[in-house]
């Protein structure tokens, strides 16, 4: 019943979404073209409908809406959405009493106009957060590193290592090389995973006469899904991080070489 509605509707709320410090309130999706029962990824998930629209001016250009009346989204479906950097919402319909599903027009708000029965599974197009935030992010694809030498003025050879990702401001995306932290600041050189960046409370600095600074090297935080029920307090991209895990921003462990800003 729940994809008959979604097949014909000409929109949808999208759930309100947030992870650090950043959040985004719940906004309609207006809906160009929908599908139902469709096969993604060569097979490997199935989508109970796959919509196509515009919310806030942002395109997104296939919404998977996966329909909970007995089963949520398990963990493996997740990991392989989220991997593939898939924009997966969960509509969850397992609460409702006899009444509601036999009223044809309560059921249809239910559906497409309750923002409190939705949580995103996973979120991947930088472009609405961005915009939905009002905040610069970075968005990695590409998880491979490149390496090219320079020459220090001691005429010692260094080696940079580096990844490509895109730089997305409201309004704007472009391609950026980002230079990875590596055994001169006593970290293991890891390429960023995929998906949605943030610059990392660890770059920033406060100058001799009290402004706020970038550091030479430029640290990234991953954005991750807050799950939707977590007991967990909410973490800020400014608090200080104890552990690696929880929802908000994941921040890799560091071993540093003297204090930090020396």
């Amino acid at each position: 019943m729940a994809k008959a509605v979604l097949a014909d509707a000409e929109s949808v709320m999208l759930p309100r979404w947030a992870s650090g410090d950043i959040e985004i309130e719940s906004s309609p999706l207006s809906i160009a073209t929908s599908q139902l029962e469709v096969s993604l990824l060569g097979g490997a998930v199935r989508a109970d409908a796959v919509l196509h629209g515009v919310v806030d001016g942002v395109e997104l250009s296939s919404l998977c809406v996966e329909v909970r009346v007995h089963h949520a989204v398990d963990s493996t479906k997740r990991a392989v959405l989220s991997q593939h950097g898939v924009d997966v919402i969960e509509i969850d319909l397992s609460g409702l009493d006899e009444g509601a599903v036999s009223d044809p027009l309560a059921f249809r708000r239910h559906v497409l106009e309750d923002a409190n029965n939705r949580h995103w599974i996973n979120l991947a197009t930088a472009r609405y957060v961005a915009e939905g935030a009002e905040t610069a992010l970075f968005e990695v694809e590409d998880v491979s590193l490149t390496e090219r030498v320079i020459t220090t003025k001691a005429g010692r050879p260094f080696t940079i290592r580096e990844q490509w990702a895109y730089l997305v401001k409201p309004g704007s995306r472009e391609p950026v090389r980002l230079q990875i932290p590596d055994e001169t600041v006593g970290e293991k050189a890891l390429p960023y995973p995929r998906g949605l960046h943030a610059i990392s409370a660890r770059s920033l600095t406060v100058d001799q006469w009290g402004r706020l600074r970038l550091r030479y090297k430029i640290y990234l935080d991953h954005i991750e899904m807050n799950p939707p029920d977590t007991e967990d307090k909410q973490v800020g991209l400014f608090d200080h991080q104890s552990t690696i895990g929880g929802p908000g921003f994941r921040v890799r462990p560091r071993d540093w070489k003297g204090l930090p800003g020396r």
